[in-house]
Protein backbone atom coordinates (compact mmCIF):
# COMPACT_ATOMS: atom_id res chain seq x y z
CA UNK A 1 0.00 0.00 0.00
CA UNK A 2 1.28 3.22 -0.73
CA UNK A 3 2.87 4.76 2.23
CA UNK A 4 1.03 8.35 1.95
CA UNK A 5 -1.93 6.78 2.07
CA UNK A 6 -1.16 4.80 4.87
CA UNK A 7 0.36 7.51 7.05
CA UNK A 8 -3.13 9.21 6.06
CA UNK A 9 -5.08 6.59 7.76
CA UNK A 10 -3.32 6.64 10.64
CA UNK A 11 -3.66 10.94 10.82
CA UNK A 12 -7.58 10.06 10.54
CA UNK A 13 -8.01 7.78 13.33
CA UNK A 14 -5.77 10.20 15.61
CA UNK A 15 -8.33 12.45 15.14
CA UNK A 16 -11.57 10.45 15.87
CA UNK A 17 -9.56 8.77 18.53
CA UNK A 18 -8.96 12.64 19.66
CA UNK A 19 -12.46 13.69 19.63
CA UNK A 20 -14.13 10.61 21.28
CA UNK A 21 -11.72 11.26 24.14
CA UNK A 22 -12.88 15.20 24.13
CA UNK A 23 -16.35 14.05 23.89
CA UNK A 24 -15.56 11.56 27.04
CA UNK A 25 -14.05 14.28 28.74
CA UNK A 26 -17.07 16.76 28.60
CA UNK A 27 -19.08 14.58 29.64
CA UNK A 28 -18.96 14.09 33.60
CA UNK A 29 -19.39 10.40 35.30
CA UNK A 30 -23.50 10.24 35.57
CA UNK A 31 -24.33 13.23 33.32
CA UNK A 32 -26.76 12.65 30.28
CA UNK A 33 -25.13 13.15 27.07
CA UNK A 34 -28.49 14.37 25.72
CA UNK A 35 -28.27 17.85 23.74
CA UNK A 36 -30.25 20.58 25.73
CA UNK A 37 -33.55 21.61 23.79
CA UNK A 38 -33.77 25.15 23.34
CA UNK A 39 -36.74 26.81 24.16
CA UNK A 40 -36.95 30.85 22.72
CA UNK A 41 -39.31 32.99 25.26
CA UNK A 42 -39.93 36.44 23.21
CA UNK A 43 -41.89 38.99 25.74
CA UNK A 44 -43.99 41.52 24.13
CA UNK A 45 -42.96 43.66 26.76
CA UNK A 46 -45.65 44.94 29.66
CA UNK A 47 -45.93 43.92 33.48
CA UNK A 48 -48.62 41.42 33.08
CA UNK A 49 -46.86 39.85 30.20
CA UNK A 50 -43.58 39.55 32.06
CA UNK A 51 -45.39 37.63 35.21
CA UNK A 52 -46.99 35.31 32.58
CA UNK A 53 -43.46 34.21 30.91
CA UNK A 54 -41.53 34.09 34.50
CA UNK A 55 -43.79 31.91 35.46
CA UNK A 56 -44.02 29.78 32.70
CA UNK A 57 -40.09 29.71 32.86
CA UNK A 58 -39.96 28.98 36.65
CA UNK A 59 -42.69 26.26 36.26
CA UNK A 60 -40.59 24.12 33.17
CA UNK A 61 -37.03 24.68 35.35
CA UNK A 62 -39.21 22.37 37.92
CA UNK A 63 -40.73 19.93 35.48
CA UNK A 64 -37.05 19.26 33.83
CA UNK A 65 -36.96 15.77 33.11
CA UNK A 66 -35.40 13.18 35.55
CA UNK A 67 -34.91 16.47 37.44
CA UNK A 68 -31.80 17.31 34.98
CA UNK A 69 -31.21 20.40 32.93
CA UNK A 70 -32.40 19.47 29.80
CA UNK A 71 -33.99 22.84 29.02
CA UNK A 72 -31.73 25.95 27.50
CA UNK A 73 -34.14 29.14 27.67
CA UNK A 74 -33.60 32.17 26.01
CA UNK A 75 -35.56 34.87 26.90
CA UNK A 76 -35.68 37.84 24.60
CA UNK A 77 -37.85 41.35 25.92
CA UNK A 78 -38.82 43.87 23.45
CA UNK A 79 -40.21 45.98 26.69
CA UNK A 80 -42.99 47.19 24.07
CA UNK A 81 -41.22 48.29 21.29
CA UNK A 82 -42.80 46.68 17.77
CA UNK A 83 -39.46 47.21 16.11
CA UNK A 84 -37.48 45.17 18.52
CA UNK A 85 -40.19 42.53 18.73
CA UNK A 86 -39.89 42.48 14.90
CA UNK A 87 -35.92 41.36 15.17
CA UNK A 88 -36.64 38.52 17.69
CA UNK A 89 -39.15 37.22 15.42
CA UNK A 90 -36.89 37.58 12.71
CA UNK A 91 -33.67 35.95 14.71
CA UNK A 92 -36.14 33.10 15.50
CA UNK A 93 -36.29 31.87 12.31
CA UNK A 94 -32.32 31.88 12.19
CA UNK A 95 -31.86 30.16 15.64
CA UNK A 96 -34.07 27.23 15.00
CA UNK A 97 -35.25 26.58 18.74
CA UNK A 98 -37.42 23.31 19.69
CA UNK A 99 -39.98 25.29 21.14
CA UNK A 100 -40.99 28.91 20.64
CA UNK A 101 -43.14 30.77 23.35
CA UNK A 102 -44.78 34.16 23.41
CA UNK A 103 -48.25 35.62 24.65
CA UNK A 104 -50.63 38.00 22.62
CA UNK A 105 -52.05 37.91 19.53
CA UNK A 106 -49.38 40.28 17.46
CA UNK A 107 -46.06 38.23 17.93
CA UNK A 108 -47.98 34.91 17.30
CA UNK A 109 -49.16 35.71 14.52
CA UNK A 110 -46.14 36.93 12.97
CA UNK A 111 -44.69 33.44 14.27
CA UNK A 112 -47.30 31.55 12.53
CA UNK A 113 -46.67 33.04 9.06
CA UNK A 114 -43.06 32.90 9.15
CA UNK A 115 -42.46 29.27 10.89
CA UNK A 116 -44.83 26.30 9.96
CA UNK A 117 -42.37 23.42 11.65
CA UNK A 118 -41.70 24.41 15.55
CA UNK A 119 -44.00 24.23 18.43
CA UNK A 120 -45.63 27.66 19.00
CA UNK A 121 -46.55 27.68 22.55
CA UNK A 122 -48.91 31.23 23.68
CA UNK A 123 -51.51 32.39 25.30
CA UNK A 124 -54.02 34.31 23.42
CA UNK A 125 -57.32 36.20 24.54
CA UNK A 126 -59.42 33.92 21.80
CA UNK A 127 -57.73 31.25 20.12
CA UNK A 128 -60.66 30.62 17.37
CA UNK A 129 -61.80 34.31 17.68
CA UNK A 130 -58.27 35.13 16.15
CA UNK A 131 -58.68 33.02 13.39
CA UNK A 132 -55.85 30.74 14.72
CA UNK A 133 -57.11 27.69 14.89
CA UNK A 134 -60.50 25.73 14.38
CA UNK A 135 -61.17 24.46 17.66
CA UNK A 136 -59.87 24.96 21.23
CA UNK A 137 -59.86 21.23 21.22
CA UNK A 138 -56.61 21.55 18.83
CA UNK A 139 -54.97 23.58 16.67
CA UNK A 140 -54.34 20.74 13.87
CA UNK A 141 -50.70 22.96 13.07
CA UNK A 142 -47.61 23.70 15.15
CA UNK A 143 -49.76 25.76 17.66
CA UNK A 144 -50.78 25.09 21.66
CA UNK A 145 -51.40 26.74 24.26
CA UNK A 146 -53.82 28.38 26.51
CA UNK A 147 -56.73 31.28 26.08
CA UNK A 148 -56.54 34.44 28.24
CA UNK A 149 -60.14 35.36 27.48
CA UNK A 150 -59.46 38.60 28.50
CA UNK A 151 -60.52 41.01 25.64
CA UNK A 152 -63.97 39.08 26.17
CA UNK A 153 -64.34 40.30 29.60
CA UNK A 154 -63.79 44.06 29.23
CA UNK A 155 -67.93 44.48 28.93
CA UNK A 156 -67.81 43.10 32.36
CA UNK A 157 -65.24 45.82 33.57
CA UNK A 158 -66.96 48.66 32.70
CA UNK A 159 -69.69 47.69 34.20
CA UNK A 160 -67.82 47.12 37.57
CA UNK A 161 -65.94 50.42 36.82
CA UNK A 162 -69.81 52.25 36.88
CA UNK A 163 -70.82 50.36 39.33
CA UNK A 164 -67.74 51.23 41.93
CA UNK A 165 -68.22 54.92 40.81
CA UNK A 166 -71.58 55.29 40.29
CA UNK A 167 -71.06 59.04 39.23
CA UNK A 168 -68.96 58.60 36.57
CA UNK A 169 -71.21 58.77 32.84
CA UNK A 170 -68.38 59.61 30.35
CA UNK A 171 -65.73 56.67 29.40
CA UNK A 172 -62.79 57.25 27.18
CA UNK A 173 -61.84 53.86 26.11
CA UNK A 174 -58.87 52.46 23.75
CA UNK A 175 -58.52 49.88 21.03
CA UNK A 176 -56.45 48.46 18.24
CA UNK A 177 -58.67 48.33 14.99
CA UNK A 178 -56.42 44.94 14.52
CA UNK A 179 -57.83 42.84 17.22
CA UNK A 180 -60.25 39.99 16.50
CA UNK A 181 -61.52 39.64 20.04
CA UNK A 182 -62.11 43.11 20.34
CA UNK A 183 -64.57 43.23 17.30
CA UNK A 184 -66.71 41.01 19.11
CA UNK A 185 -66.50 42.86 22.23
CA UNK A 186 -67.34 45.87 21.20
CA UNK A 187 -70.74 45.82 20.56
CA UNK A 188 -71.52 44.56 23.39
CA UNK A 189 -69.98 47.04 25.60
CA UNK A 190 -71.53 50.07 23.30
CA UNK A 191 -74.47 48.38 23.50
CA UNK A 192 -74.80 48.22 27.30
CA UNK A 193 -73.53 51.70 27.75
CA UNK A 194 -76.71 53.55 27.64
CA UNK A 195 -78.12 50.55 30.34
CA UNK A 196 -75.60 51.42 32.80
CA UNK A 197 -75.88 55.12 31.86
CA UNK A 198 -72.21 55.91 30.26
CA UNK A 199 -71.19 57.34 27.20
CA UNK A 200 -67.96 55.49 25.83
CA UNK A 201 -65.87 57.63 23.53
CA UNK A 202 -63.13 55.35 21.42
CA UNK A 203 -59.91 56.00 20.43
CA UNK A 204 -58.90 53.77 17.59
CA UNK A 205 -55.37 52.50 17.12
CA UNK A 206 -53.53 50.42 14.79
CA UNK A 207 -50.30 48.85 16.57
CA UNK A 208 -49.48 51.80 17.98
CA UNK A 209 -45.79 52.16 19.33
CA UNK A 210 -45.10 53.87 22.75
CA UNK A 211 -45.18 57.31 21.22
CA UNK A 212 -48.38 57.00 19.28
CA UNK A 213 -50.17 55.90 22.90
CA UNK A 214 -48.67 58.46 24.69
CA UNK A 215 -49.14 60.94 22.04
CA UNK A 216 -53.29 59.98 21.56
CA UNK A 217 -53.22 59.76 26.06
CA UNK A 218 -52.64 63.14 26.13
CA UNK A 219 -55.85 63.79 24.86
CA UNK A 220 -57.69 62.59 27.97
CA UNK A 221 -58.27 64.66 30.44
CA UNK A 222 -59.91 64.79 33.24
CA UNK A 223 -61.93 67.85 31.96
CA UNK A 224 -64.01 65.55 29.55
CA UNK A 225 -63.77 62.37 30.48
CA UNK A 226 -64.39 60.52 33.93
CA UNK A 227 -62.87 57.41 33.70
CA UNK A 228 -60.05 55.65 31.54
CA UNK A 229 -60.39 52.01 29.99
CA UNK A 230 -58.71 50.00 27.24
CA UNK A 231 -59.54 46.58 25.47
CA UNK A 232 -56.25 44.63 26.56
CA UNK A 233 -54.92 43.22 22.65
CA UNK A 234 -51.18 42.81 23.27
CA UNK A 235 -49.94 45.81 21.42
CA UNK A 236 -51.81 47.55 24.34
CA UNK A 237 -51.60 45.14 26.93
CA UNK A 238 -47.59 45.84 26.73
CA UNK A 239 -48.17 49.02 26.91
CA UNK A 240 -50.55 49.22 30.04
CA UNK A 241 -48.43 51.45 32.37
CA UNK A 242 -49.07 54.63 30.09
CA UNK A 243 -52.40 53.69 30.96
CA UNK A 244 -51.68 54.14 34.43
CA UNK A 245 -49.56 57.11 34.24
CA UNK A 246 -51.92 58.91 32.41
CA UNK A 247 -54.90 58.11 34.67
CA UNK A 248 -53.19 58.90 37.72
CA UNK A 249 -51.97 62.23 36.43
CA UNK A 250 -55.90 63.27 35.58
CA UNK A 251 -56.86 61.30 38.59
CA UNK A 252 -59.57 59.31 36.92
CA UNK A 253 -60.58 56.11 37.80
CA UNK A 254 -59.13 52.54 35.76
CA UNK A 255 -60.04 49.38 36.26
CA UNK A 256 -57.34 46.47 34.93
CA UNK A 257 -57.12 43.63 33.36
CA UNK A 258 -55.30 41.99 36.03
CA UNK A 259 -53.79 42.34 39.35
CA UNK A 260 -50.25 43.44 38.74
CA UNK A 261 -50.62 45.77 36.08
CA UNK A 262 -53.07 47.87 38.60
CA UNK A 263 -49.71 50.07 39.66
CA UNK A 264 -50.65 52.74 42.29
CA UNK A 265 -53.63 54.08 40.33
CA UNK A 266 -56.39 51.00 39.57
CA UNK A 267 -59.38 50.91 41.52
CA UNK A 268 -59.79 47.40 40.54
CA UNK A 269 -58.82 44.49 38.41
CA UNK A 270 -61.08 41.62 36.74
CA UNK A 271 -59.43 38.67 34.89
CA UNK A 272 -57.49 35.42 34.57
CA UNK A 273 -54.30 34.78 37.01
CA UNK A 274 -51.85 34.98 34.79
CA UNK A 275 -48.68 33.15 37.21
CA UNK A 276 -51.81 30.07 36.75
CA UNK A 277 -51.75 30.08 32.98
CA UNK A 278 -47.99 30.59 32.72
CA UNK A 279 -47.74 27.43 35.27
CA UNK A 280 -50.46 25.80 33.13
CA UNK A 281 -48.32 27.08 29.71
CA UNK A 282 -45.24 25.12 30.72
CA UNK A 283 -47.27 21.87 31.48
CA UNK A 284 -47.97 22.23 27.63
CA UNK A 285 -44.46 23.13 26.88
CA UNK A 286 -43.31 19.66 28.58
CA UNK A 287 -45.42 17.84 26.74
CA UNK A 288 -44.68 19.22 23.23
CA UNK A 289 -40.77 18.88 24.25
CA UNK A 290 -41.18 15.09 25.49
CA UNK A 291 -42.53 14.59 21.40
CA UNK A 292 -46.44 15.02 21.34
CA UNK A 293 -48.03 16.83 18.43
CA UNK A 294 -48.83 20.30 19.50
CA UNK A 295 -51.83 20.14 17.11
CA UNK A 296 -53.34 17.46 19.01
CA UNK A 297 -53.28 19.21 22.67
CA UNK A 298 -56.30 21.24 23.50
CA UNK A 299 -56.37 24.87 24.42
CA UNK A 300 -56.58 25.25 28.25
CA UNK A 301 -59.08 27.93 29.36
CA UNK A 302 -58.47 29.89 32.77
CA UNK A 303 -59.39 27.81 36.04
CA UNK A 304 -61.02 31.01 37.71
CA UNK A 305 -61.51 34.93 37.10
CA UNK A 306 -59.96 36.69 39.93
CA UNK A 307 -61.72 40.16 41.19
CA UNK A 308 -60.02 42.68 42.92
CA UNK A 309 -60.53 46.08 44.52
CA UNK A 310 -57.59 48.45 45.33
CA UNK A 311 -58.80 50.75 48.21
CA UNK A 312 -55.73 52.10 48.78
CA UNK A 313 -55.42 53.16 45.31
CA UNK A 314 -59.14 54.55 45.35
CA UNK A 315 -58.18 56.91 48.25
CA UNK A 316 -55.24 58.43 46.29
CA UNK A 317 -57.44 59.13 43.77
CA UNK A 318 -60.14 60.72 46.16
CA UNK A 319 -62.44 57.64 45.07
CA UNK A 320 -64.91 56.06 47.71
CA UNK A 321 -65.70 52.95 46.08
CA UNK A 322 -69.30 51.50 47.14
CA UNK A 323 -69.73 49.19 49.24
CA UNK A 324 -71.96 46.41 47.22
CA UNK A 325 -68.62 45.70 44.98
CA UNK A 326 -66.48 45.60 47.43
CA UNK A 327 -68.56 42.80 49.16
CA UNK A 328 -68.50 40.24 45.98
CA UNK A 329 -64.31 40.91 45.24
CA UNK A 330 -62.62 38.03 45.63
CA UNK A 331 -59.80 40.27 47.14
CA UNK A 332 -59.42 43.89 48.61
CA UNK A 333 -56.22 45.79 48.88
CA UNK A 334 -56.41 48.24 51.64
Amino acid sequence: MNKKIILAIVAILIIVAAGFYYYKAEVSPGESSAVKKDVLVINPGGVTFTIFLNSFMDELAKNNSGGKNDINIIYKDSAGDPDKLKQFIDEAVILRPDAIVTISAPPTLALKDKIKDIPILTALGDPVEHGYVKSLQGSGISIAGVSQKTIELTPKRIEILKRAVPSIKKIAIFYDTTCGPTKKARPIANAQAPELGVELVEFALTTPSRADLEKELQKVTNKDFDALMFYPHGTLFAKSDLFIKRAKEEKLPIVMPEEASMGDTAIASYGPDYDELGRTLALIARKVLNGEDPGNIPFEQPSSIQFIINEKNAKILGITISENVIEIANKVII
